[in-house]
């Protein structure tokens, strides 16, 4: 079990990850992994691999009140992308166990330890349109230094994919394949094998909702050149999850004509988290110019 200062899922990250420190594997852990005691299950989220959908799946196993709007790391433009702030979806990490409870669910054959990959050249458009190509916030750096998308192919080339963003690291690094003793890794492609796997675990249907934000735009055809550079980027990913590197001769991601009811629900979706930044600026601007605030001060350094 290695020292009794590190929790059980942090130690077999470290065995099999030794150039990851703990302070780093117990984040990944802490944000991306979630259990229900009560429903058996250990989920690891995969950005940009229905993650989404299957947060709002776990919400509503458990219960969970409405998304709320929080202002911290994640800034998102759509209320329902919030579903990312860790408090949105009410079920603990690994890390948040204690080491017996976490030695269960990993050994446990009762448990469900699952998690969704998705083709990487697939997946590595998708960021790039939703993240890069739309200058998300937090991206914005990306979005200048890389427009297009064989710049920014070419981006990624000076980056160090087992710690980059996490909408473009290796999926092999995210799901920390081998320190994780997954019963199931779906597909995204087959998504509906996950939904019958986990239909079956629970004793219930279970049907994901399908994830329609994002505009279809931005050209990111593939070519020989660049295929082949992706293929050298995620070498791991292609081949310990089965895809191949002719994969995306197969791929459909077209550019298609924009849907008004689409663009217009982005825009007002936009609108409303703009609104909502107005009023926590007026409400820090408010408590910073109020007339109280001296006489406050001076009330408490008596």
């Amino acid at each position: 079990m290695g020292k009794r200062a590190l929790k059980s899922a942090v130690a077999r990250v470290k065995e099999c990850f030794p150039q990851i420190g703990v302070q780093a594997a117990t984040e990944r852990l802490s944000y991306g992994s979630f259990v229900s005691l009560q429903h058996k299950i250990l989920y690891i989220e995969n950005p940009k691999v229905a993650c989404s959908s299957v947060k709002h799946f776990l919400r509503e196993l458990v219960g969970a009140s409405p998304v709320q709007f929080e202002i911290g790391s994640h800034r998102e433009t759509r209320l329902d992308m919030f579903v990312h702030a860790r408090s949105n979806v009410p079920l603990p990490s690994l890390v948040a166990l204690d080491e017996e409870i976490q030695e269960r669910v990993l050994t446990d054959p009762l448990f469900l330890r699952f998690s969704i990959v998705r083709n990487p050249y697939g997946r590595l458009i998708s960021a790039w349109r939703n993240k890069v190509l739309m200058c998300e916030p937090g991206h914005e750096f990306v979005h200048d230094k890389a427009p297009t998308f064989q710049q920014f192919v070419e981006f990624l080339e000076t980056e160090d994919l087992g710690v980059a963003n996490p909408h473009w690291r290796r999926q092999t690094d995210l799901l920390l394949h081998g320190a994780i003793p997954y019963t199931h890794v779906g597909r995204a492609e087959s998504i509906k094998d996950t939904e019958a796997i986990l239909s079956a675990h629970l004793g219930r249907t279970v049907s994901f909702r399908r994830d329609n934000s994002g505009l279809p735009i931005g050209d990111a055809s593939l070519t020989d050149d660049i295929a082949a550079r992706i293929g050298s980027l995620y070498s791991e990913d292609f081949s310990v999850y089965g895809y191949t590197l002719e994969s995306w001769r197969q791929l459909s991601l077209p550019v298609r004509p924009l849907n008004a009811d689409q663009v217009l629900d982005e825009i007002v979706e936009r609108n409303r988290i703009i609104s909502r930044l107005y009023d926590e600026c007026a409400a820090l601007k408010w408590h910073a110019d109020h007339p109280w605030k001296a006489l406050i001060k001076r009330w408490i350094g008596r």
